[in-house]
């Protein structure tokens, strides 16, 4: 059964949940990911390339972990954003990139590099790595866990500093932040719409604009929650799911057993803060984009909703993503006068019990 009360983004407020929390559950996870972890040490087959590792961390350390492969253009403004935010390390894992973003991550002070023997889709889509590059580089500490063509907008933007945020929030016992994948597309032409790394910019300088209505909220019985919608389903008709958690304190209880989209405890997974992951896929070379991916066989169930892509612009491609409920991305605040961040500390107090 799905619990569909909510309306996203959130004009009318965040539904507020009881988090379904006992000891046995606790130990329950911690015994579970002890054994998986240690068992999976070996599988991951991570190579470090680059950086000077786990040993040089403190404890109070912002860390980043991102998967890439062939994404030059967004990595020196990824980097730019997200040292803007207050990260400390980045640790990425390189996918078979031949494009030169090896030998550029390999030149910057803060990146701890790595390569592995596995495909993404045989690291369980990239969730064996970071459950390991997560025990190496420690429990017990704030993670933000993105790809490199996500930049968050955390619900603290314009508000405070992020790890004040991420203090504050620790001490209401929030221990994740939920960010859906908001995709952004240029108005016009998407012929015209091109970025790289060479432009200097931010992606959002290009595709500036989003959907402001159009998703759909579920909420399952186990806690999780799961948001569609978005111009790639209005456009091409495909669910895909856009919800993630991309800043987790990670202890022993934590893991991406399941999904990306829903790590365990699940209990942890109805919260109070929404940010938003910034998503760009929509330029003008979008559809030679996607024939990369269909033909890489990477993504979730041999990337179906991309070849689901793929066959409607082979039939149809459209000039123009623009609808009557396009909103212009003026300014990171246009996303929370639009209900998309949110937070507890905004009402002063927390809703949940």
């Amino acid at each position: 059964m799905k619990d569909a009360m909510a309306e996203y983004p959130f004009l009318k407020g965040v539904p507020s949940y009881t988090d379904d929390y006992s000891l046995p559950k606790a130990f329950a996870y911690k015994a579970r990911n002890a054994f998986r972890f240690a068992r999976d040490r070996s599988k991951a087959k991570l190579h470090a390339v680059s950086g000077s590792g786990p040993s040089t961390v403190a404890p109070t350390d912002l860390i980043c972990l991102c998967t890439a492969r062939n994404e030059m253009r967004f990595l020196p403004s990824f980097l730019k954003h997200y040292r803007s935010l207050g990260v400390d390390r980045f640790v990425f894992v390189d996918d078979g990139s031949e494009d030169g973003s090896v030998e550029f991550l390999s030149g910057q002070a803060d990146v701890d590099l790595y390569t592995s023997k596995l495909r993404f889709a045989e690291a369980r889509r990239g969730r064996l790595w970071r459950e390991q590059l997560a025990l190496s580089y420690g429990f017990d500490r704030w993670y933000i866990n993105v790809d490199s063509d996500e930049y968050l907008i955390p619900p603290c933007n314009g508000k405070m500093d992020f790890k004040t945020y991420l203090r504050r929030i620790f001490g209401l016992n929030k221990r994740r932040i939920i960010a859906p994948m908001i995709d952004l597309y240029p108005i016009g032409s998407l012929s015209h719409a091109k970025f790289d790394a060479g432009s200097g910019g931010y992606p959002w300088d290009v595709a500036d604009h989003f959907d402001r209505d159009g998703y759909r909220y579920e909420r399952s019985e186990s806690g999780n929650i799961s948001i569609y919608g978005g111009p790639r389903h209005r456009v091409f008709g495909v669910n895909a799911k856009l919800t993630k958690y991309p800043v987790l304190w990670w202890d022993s209880d934590t893991s991406l057993r399941k999904s990306i989209h829903a790590p365990d405890p699940s209990w942890r997974n109805s919260p109070t803060e929404w940010g938003v992951l910034l998503h760009f896929k929509i330029f003008s070379d979008l559809k030679q984009q996607v024939a990369a991916v269909v033909e890489n066989r990477q993504h979730y169930d041999g990337a179906s909703i991309y070849k689901q892509m793929q066959d409607q612009m082979d039939t149809a491609m459209p000039e123009s993503f623009e609808y009557n409920g396009s909103v212009h991305l003026k300014d990171m605040e246009t996303l929370r006068s639009s209900g998309f961040l949110v937070s507890a500390l905004d009402r002063g107090k927390d809703r949940t019990s």
